[in-house]
Protein backbone atom coordinates (compact mmCIF):
# COMPACT_ATOMS: atom_id res chain seq x y z
CA UNK A 1 0.00 0.00 0.00
CA UNK A 2 1.21 3.60 -0.81
CA UNK A 3 -0.21 6.45 -1.69
CA UNK A 4 1.62 10.03 -2.53
CA UNK A 5 0.36 13.41 -1.71
CA UNK A 6 2.62 16.28 -3.70
CA UNK A 7 2.26 19.62 -1.98
CA UNK A 8 4.59 21.59 -4.25
CA UNK A 9 5.49 20.31 -7.35
CA UNK A 10 8.27 22.45 -9.25
CA UNK A 11 11.87 21.26 -10.72
CA UNK A 12 14.74 20.06 -9.07
CA UNK A 13 17.12 23.08 -7.81
CA UNK A 14 20.47 23.74 -7.47
CA UNK A 15 22.47 25.08 -4.48
CA UNK A 16 24.31 27.61 -6.40
CA UNK A 17 21.20 28.92 -7.52
CA UNK A 18 18.20 30.34 -5.85
CA UNK A 19 17.02 27.48 -3.81
CA UNK A 20 14.04 25.80 -4.70
CA UNK A 21 12.99 22.41 -2.96
CA UNK A 22 10.71 19.65 -3.52
CA UNK A 23 7.92 19.52 -0.37
CA UNK A 24 6.16 16.37 -0.47
CA UNK A 25 4.52 13.71 1.63
CA UNK A 26 5.38 10.12 1.07
CA UNK A 27 3.39 6.79 2.89
CA UNK A 28 5.57 3.65 1.64
CA UNK A 29 5.08 0.12 3.12
CA UNK A 30 7.69 -1.98 4.26
CA UNK A 31 9.10 -4.09 6.55
CA UNK A 32 10.38 -0.99 8.27
CA UNK A 33 9.49 2.28 9.52
CA UNK A 34 7.16 4.43 6.78
CA UNK A 35 9.21 7.56 5.94
CA UNK A 36 7.86 11.47 5.59
CA UNK A 37 9.90 13.08 2.42
CA UNK A 38 9.86 16.54 2.66
CA UNK A 39 12.62 18.09 1.13
CA UNK A 40 15.60 17.52 -1.48
CA UNK A 41 18.02 19.83 -1.93
CA UNK A 42 20.31 19.63 -5.12
CA UNK A 43 23.93 20.73 -5.46
CA UNK A 44 25.90 21.45 -8.37
CA UNK A 45 27.09 24.70 -10.85
CA UNK A 46 24.01 24.24 -13.28
CA UNK A 47 21.59 21.30 -14.12
CA UNK A 48 23.74 20.47 -17.42
CA UNK A 49 26.58 19.90 -14.73
CA UNK A 50 27.75 16.22 -14.89
CA UNK A 51 28.16 15.83 -11.32
CA UNK A 52 24.68 16.96 -9.33
CA UNK A 53 24.34 15.19 -6.11
CA UNK A 54 21.12 15.49 -3.93
CA UNK A 55 21.00 15.71 0.18
CA UNK A 56 17.37 13.87 0.67
CA UNK A 57 15.53 14.63 4.24
CA UNK A 58 13.12 12.32 5.52
CA UNK A 59 10.81 12.12 8.55
CA UNK A 60 10.72 8.97 10.84
CA UNK A 61 7.18 9.68 12.81
CA UNK A 62 7.52 6.43 14.93
CA UNK A 63 10.93 7.77 15.63
CA UNK A 64 10.49 11.25 16.17
CA UNK A 65 14.06 12.09 14.25
CA UNK A 66 15.16 13.17 10.66
CA UNK A 67 17.01 11.00 8.41
CA UNK A 68 19.57 12.67 5.38
CA UNK A 69 20.65 10.68 2.80
CA UNK A 70 23.76 12.73 2.02
CA UNK A 71 25.10 13.15 -2.07
CA UNK A 72 22.80 11.05 -4.05
CA UNK A 73 23.55 11.30 -7.79
CA UNK A 74 20.31 13.28 -9.45
CA UNK A 75 20.99 11.00 -12.69
CA UNK A 76 20.13 13.06 -16.53
CA UNK A 77 17.24 11.85 -17.33
CA UNK A 78 15.25 13.15 -14.11
CA UNK A 79 16.63 16.96 -13.83
CA UNK A 80 14.22 18.01 -16.13
CA UNK A 81 11.36 15.72 -14.86
CA UNK A 82 9.22 15.77 -12.10
CA UNK A 83 6.98 12.84 -9.27
CA UNK A 84 4.25 12.06 -10.58
CA UNK A 85 4.01 8.64 -8.09
CA UNK A 86 5.08 6.18 -5.54
CA UNK A 87 4.98 2.73 -5.08
CA UNK A 88 7.32 0.19 -2.99
CA UNK A 89 9.91 2.63 -2.40
CA UNK A 90 10.36 3.16 -6.01
CA UNK A 91 9.02 6.61 -7.77
CA UNK A 92 7.67 7.35 -11.32
CA UNK A 93 8.76 10.45 -13.19
CA UNK A 94 8.14 12.06 -16.28
CA UNK A 95 11.01 13.22 -17.34
CA UNK A 96 11.21 15.29 -20.65
CA UNK A 97 13.71 14.16 -22.96
CA UNK A 98 15.90 16.13 -25.25
CA UNK A 99 14.59 18.94 -27.28
CA UNK A 100 11.56 18.66 -25.33
CA UNK A 101 10.10 16.80 -28.07
CA UNK A 102 7.99 14.04 -25.86
CA UNK A 103 8.25 12.90 -22.91
CA UNK A 104 9.26 9.51 -20.84
CA UNK A 105 8.17 7.94 -18.13
CA UNK A 106 10.62 6.13 -15.94
CA UNK A 107 10.94 4.09 -12.75
CA UNK A 108 13.72 4.66 -10.40
CA UNK A 109 14.85 4.16 -6.80
CA UNK A 110 15.97 7.74 -6.42
CA UNK A 111 13.86 8.75 -3.48
CA UNK A 112 14.46 5.20 -1.36
CA UNK A 113 16.21 5.37 1.30
CA UNK A 114 17.59 2.60 1.51
CA UNK A 115 18.31 2.30 -2.36
CA UNK A 116 21.95 2.68 -3.45
CA UNK A 117 23.57 5.81 -4.22
CA UNK A 118 23.79 4.79 -7.82
CA UNK A 119 20.30 5.61 -8.84
CA UNK A 120 18.64 2.89 -10.92
CA UNK A 121 16.10 4.01 -13.43
CA UNK A 122 14.22 1.74 -15.76
CA UNK A 123 12.29 3.25 -18.99
CA UNK A 124 8.48 2.52 -19.19
CA UNK A 125 8.02 3.18 -22.99
CA UNK A 126 10.30 3.09 -25.60
CA UNK A 127 12.46 6.22 -25.65
CA UNK A 128 11.87 6.39 -29.20
CA UNK A 129 7.99 5.96 -29.39
CA UNK A 130 6.00 8.91 -27.63
CA UNK A 131 2.67 7.56 -27.09
CA UNK A 132 -0.33 9.06 -25.96
CA UNK A 133 0.14 8.46 -21.83
CA UNK A 134 3.68 10.76 -22.18
CA UNK A 135 1.68 13.48 -23.05
CA UNK A 136 -1.20 13.63 -20.30
CA UNK A 137 -1.21 14.86 -16.21
CA UNK A 138 -0.76 11.63 -14.68
CA UNK A 139 -2.63 11.51 -11.36
CA UNK A 140 -0.80 8.63 -9.78
CA UNK A 141 0.66 5.45 -10.39
CA UNK A 142 0.54 1.88 -8.89
CA UNK A 143 3.27 -1.38 -8.88
CA UNK A 144 2.80 -5.10 -8.26
CA UNK A 145 6.05 -5.27 -6.52
CA UNK A 146 9.50 -2.94 -6.39
CA UNK A 147 11.87 -4.22 -9.61
CA UNK A 148 13.97 -5.09 -6.77
CA UNK A 149 11.55 -8.00 -6.09
CA UNK A 150 11.13 -9.55 -9.14
CA UNK A 151 11.63 -8.69 -12.79
CA UNK A 152 8.14 -9.18 -14.11
CA UNK A 153 6.86 -6.49 -11.92
CA UNK A 154 3.78 -4.51 -13.74
CA UNK A 155 3.47 -0.81 -13.31
CA UNK A 156 -0.50 1.33 -13.84
CA UNK A 157 0.02 4.72 -14.07
CA UNK A 158 -3.91 6.45 -14.03
CA UNK A 159 -3.76 9.68 -16.26
CA UNK A 160 -6.14 12.72 -15.74
CA UNK A 161 -9.15 12.07 -17.42
CA UNK A 162 -10.09 8.14 -18.83
CA UNK A 163 -7.28 7.10 -19.71
CA UNK A 164 -4.88 4.09 -18.09
CA UNK A 165 -1.50 2.75 -19.07
CA UNK A 166 0.05 -0.70 -18.11
CA UNK A 167 3.43 -1.66 -18.59
CA UNK A 168 5.45 -4.68 -17.78
CA UNK A 169 8.63 -3.87 -18.59
CA UNK A 170 10.81 -7.25 -18.09
CA UNK A 171 7.74 -9.32 -18.70
CA UNK A 172 5.96 -11.13 -22.03
CA UNK A 173 4.75 -7.11 -23.09
CA UNK A 174 8.69 -5.88 -22.98
CA UNK A 175 8.62 -5.34 -27.23
CA UNK A 176 5.23 -3.63 -27.12
CA UNK A 177 6.00 -1.20 -24.43
CA UNK A 178 2.71 -0.82 -23.17
CA UNK A 179 -1.11 -1.78 -22.42
CA UNK A 180 -3.38 1.30 -22.84
CA UNK A 181 -7.18 1.16 -21.83
CA UNK A 182 -10.11 3.83 -21.09
CA UNK A 183 -12.01 3.69 -17.87
CA UNK A 184 -16.01 3.76 -18.01
CA UNK A 185 -18.17 6.81 -17.70
CA UNK A 186 -16.43 10.23 -16.30
CA UNK A 187 -16.66 9.31 -13.02
CA UNK A 188 -13.16 7.99 -13.13
CA UNK A 189 -11.19 10.98 -14.63
CA UNK A 190 -9.40 12.35 -11.48
CA UNK A 191 -9.38 8.68 -9.43
CA UNK A 192 -6.58 7.13 -8.58
CA UNK A 193 -4.73 3.79 -9.39
CA UNK A 194 -3.68 0.91 -6.28
CA UNK A 195 -2.67 -2.53 -6.72
CA UNK A 196 -4.37 -5.11 -4.02
CA UNK A 197 -1.52 -7.72 -3.32
CA UNK A 198 -4.40 -9.84 -2.34
CA UNK A 199 -6.19 -10.25 -5.67
CA UNK A 200 -3.77 -9.79 -8.22
CA UNK A 201 -5.89 -6.90 -9.23
CA UNK A 202 -5.34 -3.07 -10.11
CA UNK A 203 -8.05 -1.08 -8.57
CA UNK A 204 -9.77 2.50 -9.56
CA UNK A 205 -12.07 3.92 -7.33
CA UNK A 206 -14.79 6.70 -8.73
CA UNK A 207 -14.89 10.14 -7.82
CA UNK A 208 -17.51 9.94 -5.02
CA UNK A 209 -16.62 6.61 -4.25
CA UNK A 210 -19.74 4.96 -5.43
CA UNK A 211 -18.16 2.19 -7.97
CA UNK A 212 -14.95 0.64 -8.27
CA UNK A 213 -13.02 -0.44 -11.67
CA UNK A 214 -10.68 -3.23 -11.65
CA UNK A 215 -8.04 -5.11 -14.03
CA UNK A 216 -6.06 -8.04 -13.70
CA UNK A 217 -2.60 -7.18 -13.01
CA UNK A 218 -1.24 -10.31 -15.58
CA UNK A 219 -3.05 -8.26 -18.43
CA UNK A 220 -2.74 -9.57 -21.50
CA UNK A 221 -2.91 -7.96 -24.91
CA UNK A 222 -6.20 -8.94 -26.46
CA UNK A 223 -7.55 -7.32 -23.13
CA UNK A 224 -10.83 -4.96 -24.55
CA UNK A 225 -12.27 -3.59 -20.84
CA UNK A 226 -12.35 -3.45 -17.20
CA UNK A 227 -14.65 -4.89 -14.82
CA UNK A 228 -17.16 -2.26 -12.83
CA UNK A 229 -18.73 -2.99 -9.79
CA UNK A 230 -21.15 -0.49 -7.64
CA UNK A 231 -20.23 0.03 -3.92
CA UNK A 232 -22.97 0.02 -1.32
CA UNK A 233 -22.00 0.86 2.07
CA UNK A 234 -23.56 -0.43 5.61
CA UNK A 235 -23.35 1.34 9.14
CA UNK A 236 -22.91 4.70 7.79
CA UNK A 237 -22.88 7.27 10.58
CA UNK A 238 -24.97 9.42 11.28
CA UNK A 239 -24.58 13.22 10.80
CA UNK A 240 -26.05 16.16 12.34
CA UNK A 241 -26.93 19.21 9.77
CA UNK A 242 -23.97 21.02 10.74
CA UNK A 243 -22.03 18.06 10.54
CA UNK A 244 -22.94 17.46 7.10
CA UNK A 245 -22.35 21.47 6.38
CA UNK A 246 -19.06 21.30 7.21
CA UNK A 247 -18.45 18.67 4.92
CA UNK A 248 -20.27 20.41 1.84
CA UNK A 249 -17.57 23.04 2.29
CA UNK A 250 -14.97 20.50 2.10
CA UNK A 251 -13.25 19.49 -1.20
CA UNK A 252 -13.26 15.28 -1.50
CA UNK A 253 -10.38 13.16 -2.46
CA UNK A 254 -11.22 8.91 -2.44
CA UNK A 255 -8.21 6.69 -1.64
CA UNK A 256 -8.60 2.93 -1.98
CA UNK A 257 -6.18 1.59 0.29
CA UNK A 258 -5.03 -2.35 1.36
CA UNK A 259 -3.85 -3.08 4.69
CA UNK A 260 -0.84 -5.63 5.16
CA UNK A 261 -3.30 -8.17 6.05
CA UNK A 262 -5.81 -7.46 3.21
CA UNK A 263 -8.48 -5.38 4.38
CA UNK A 264 -9.44 -2.93 1.84
CA UNK A 265 -10.21 0.72 2.93
CA UNK A 266 -11.93 3.34 1.20
CA UNK A 267 -11.11 6.37 2.80
CA UNK A 268 -12.86 9.72 1.87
Amino acid sequence: MSSLLLSLSSKASLRKLPLRCHTLRMFSSSTTNPYLLYRVINYGSSMDDIHVTSNIHYFDPVKEDEVIVRDKVLPMELRKGCLVGMSHGWGVFKAVCDYNEYKAIYVTDYYNPYGSKSVKSIPLHPLGKPIAIQQQAITNAAMTCSPDQSKDFAVAVKCLGPMINFNRPGGTHKDSGSIIFKTPFQYFDQSKVMYSKRDEKFYTPSFGGHFLVFWDSFFEEDMTGSELVELRFCNVPKLTQSEWELLDSCSKTVYLVESPSGQRFLIK
